[in-house]
């Protein structure tokens, strides 16, 4: 029950709907308000409990003093109104803010008791989860609550500074199936303990004491039926080691500081397993050695599951391979290349993503100690061989972070690969080039290029059946490339950056009658409105300018000759291009403003286009004339605004009035600069049930609400 409000928010929350009260209620901070409203709260819920599917999950969060009344009637009021019952999932937490005095934390173990009782009053309860966080609380006897919640199948504890206790067996009529502890003091086992055997999970942690008693992997050893299990603090010789190597179940196992590494004839029996992590206490280059040591002698057996997993093409149709700066990457990459070329599993391949880097070779600030580093030419033939055994590969993304690797052929790269639809290259450091013609036989259909400098060797081609281009991101030398894309008539989506290429080339766009999506970032000029009125079929386009390159005048007639147009991303350091009202059947509009010094514009342009209108959004100083001409957009429903014109209470007013006001605006997303607060929005949605307000970090997940513009992006 915690987080932010007001005490002048009372007469208007009071008045709210159930549903939005109780969500509202969670918002307020201020404890005197919280007191005043909880028997209204109390008594709406009472009201919801008639609803079973609305009461199937709670989760209760006690973080200030003076929780532990409104705990209590919360308490009260689930035991008598029956509503617990339909709880099928709870999770309680509470913990000390910093700065509040540690004498309250007997409060707090009064707030415990209640949580616990909440819990037991949940008779029909599938689910629990409990977290504390800086509250030293009584010993806990885990057996004691499980056994008062008989169809309880998952438990989660985590209780950092709590003793945990397992007193009595949770025999076969448990039903419980994922238990985790975790906490710093230990887990205390009784004489007649026993953990359920149904368990399919099992997470305990805990100081060093918790995992090296006798008893407590005799009991992980007889549970035959788990899938996933994490231990921490476990001395892993050879008798603690051998429980582990009858869990032929096990899919998932993570050991942390561990005294000693498991050995690989205890793992190695492990059929099933198909997720491991390792670590120890050691830090030192002898401790990280010791684990790499254990996991270099497990790659046999890794490698011959994977060549079982191989007969199963479901299983290997997609990979991702990634290499970073962790010990002994590059020879694990190679032990993985050879695996695939002998194993014939890449047959069943059909995608494949690889990414690499960053690489620190010879980098005195490394604070690995590995020589591993691979040169740029062992990684490019790695991969290369890599993607080469997947014969039927139609899918290959390349991702390489401050990584340059030597040139990279285009054509070479195709011919390798016939069956191959899909390439992405994202290799910013590294020179890409096509020498050769990629023949009428290739199959791609996408390709996406980002790289050093892009080259077109005379004679060279790109694929002819090609469907989307995109070179925003490459450094193109200019040479055929404008005649190469004139051929390539079966152009859906192009995206271009052409910072030295001549405009004049824009004639043979107007060759690509199926185009529908155009991208053009920073160019001096802008394709002339002939060669846009003879793109037909063109129906999103997306203009970025924030060096103030291009005309204003000649943006908007680009704009007015493009009427068809329905989805618009403008990114632009000149005006507002009042262009943009020529188009009637603009659907999805995004207009950036660049200048961030620029006064605010004062409005968008009136006129028809605005009743088409249902997604916009408006990344620049938005003034109350421009929410006025939003009026007329009768079918909006997105509307993103990264910051208004003025903070003042008046202005962020009108806004947050517009929204609850228009008939058909379901959404209103804000950005954090926007002028309006978590409490504003709250009071703006009470008249209107439908509108959701959301808050954004970064503007461009604005734009990226309206656009996507090109399929898949």
């Amino acid at each position: 029950m915690a987080a932010s409000g007001s005490s002048s928010s009372a007469p208007s929350l009071a008045a709210l709907p159930d549903d939005l009260l109780v969500a509202c209620f969670e918002q307020l901070e201020d404890p005197l308000e919280r007191r005043r409203l909880l028997p209204s709260v109390c008594s709406r819920w009472r009201r919801l409990a008639d609803a079973p599917e609305l009461v199937r999950s709670f989760s209760i969060h006690c973080r200030l003093a003076g929780s532990f009344p409104r705990l209590a009637a919360f308490r009260r009021w689930a035991e008598r109104s029956g509503a617990a019952a339909a709880v099928r999932s709870l999770r309680l937490e509470a913990g000390l803010l910093e700065g509040i005095d540690p004498i309250l934390t007997a409060e707090f173990v009064r707030m415990h008791k209640q949580l616990m009782r909440i819990a037991a009053a949940c008779s029909g309860l599938q689910e629990l989860r409990v977290e504390t966080y800086d509250l030293p609380l009584p010993e806990f006897d885990v057996s004691r609550l499980a056994g008062a919640l008989p169809s309880l199948r998952q438990l989660h504890l985590f209780l950092p500074d709590t003793t945990l206790l397992l007193q009595a067996a949770l025999g076969s009529q448990s039903q419980l199936l994922d238990l985790r502890l975790q906490g710093r003091r230990p887990v205390r086992l009784g004489p007649a303990a026993a953990l359920p055997p149904a368990l399919t999970r099992l997470r305990l942690g805990g100081s060093s004491d918790t995992l090296r008693r006798d008893d407590l992997p005799r009991q992980i050893g007889l549970l035959t039926r788990l899938e996933h299990l994490h231990l921490e603090e476990l001395d892993c010789g050879q008798d603690n080691g051998t429980v582990l190597s009858r869990l032929g179940r096990l899919t998932a196992l993570e050991l942390n500081c561990c005294d000693r590494m498991p050995p690989p004839e205890v793992l190695c029996p492990l059929t099933s397993l198909r997720a491991l992590g390792l670590s120890t206490y050691d830090e030192s280059a002898a401790g990280r050695a010791e684990v790499d040591a254990t996991m270099r002698r497990l790659l046999p057996a890794v490698c011959s599951r994977w060549q079982r997993l191989a007969d199963d093409p479901q299983f290997v149709r997609s990979f991702k391979v990634q290499l970073n700066t962790f010990t002994d990457a590059f020879s694990r990459l190679a032990a993985f290349r050879g695996w695939v070329e002998r194993s014939g599993a890449g047959a069943a391949v059909r995608s494949l993503r690889l990414e690499a880097g960053p690489f620190a070779a010879g980098d005195s600030d490394s604070d690995s100690d590995s020589n591993d580093w691979p040169e740029p030419e062992q990684l490019c033939s790695e991969l290369s061989r890599i993607a080469a055994a997947c014969a039927g590969l139609q899918q290959l993304r390349v991702e390489t972070e401050h990584t340059p690797l030597p040139d990279i052929e285009l054509s070479s790269l195709a011919a390798a690969l016939p069956r191959l639809r899909l390439l992405h290259l994202h290799v910013q450091d590294t020179r890409i080039s096509v020498d050769a013609p990629v023949g009428s036989s290739s199959d791609l259909l996408d390709l996406r290029l980002v790289g050093h400098i892009l080259t077109l060797a005379p004679g060279a081609s790109l694929p002819p059946a090609l469907t989307r281009l995109d070179l925003t991101s490459c450094t193109a030398e200019q040479g055929d490339f404008p005649a190469q894309i004139g051929l390539l008539t079966k152009l859906e989506q192009l995206s271009l950056a052409a910072f030295q290429w001549d405009p004049t080339v824009f004639g043979v766009l107007s060759r690509l009658g199926r185009l529908t999506a155009l991208e053009l970032w920073a160019f001096l000029r802008l394709p002339p409105p002939e060669v846009l009125r003879s793109l037909t079929n063109l129906r999103a386009l997306r203009l970025l300018d924030p060096e103030e390159y291009l005309d204003p005048d000649e943006v908007d007639a680009a704009l007015r000759s493009l009427p068809q147009l329905t989805a618009l991303h403008l990114s632009l350091a000149r005006p507002f291009p009042l262009g943009v009202a020529g188009l009637p059947q603009l659907q999805r509009f995004v207009w950036r403003e660049h200048n961030r010094f620029a006064a605010p514009f004062q409005a968008l342009p009136g006129g028809p286009w605005l009743a088409s209108l249902r997604r916009l959004t408006l990344l620049g100083r938005v003034s109350a004339r421009t929410i006025q001409v939003l009026q007329a957009a009768t079918q909006l429903e997105y509307l993103g605004i990264s910051e208004t014109a003025s903070t003042d209470p008046g202005e962020v007013a009108r806004l947050l009035q517009f929204a609850s006001e228009h008939p058909t605006l379901q959404w209103l997303q804000l950005s954090a600069a926007s002028g309006v607060s978590a409490e504003q929005a709250a009071a703006a949605v009470q008249s209107a049930p439908h509108l959701s307000i959301s808050f954004v970090d970064h503007c461009d997940d604005l734009a990226h609400a309206v656009v996507p513009m090109f399929a898949d992006d």
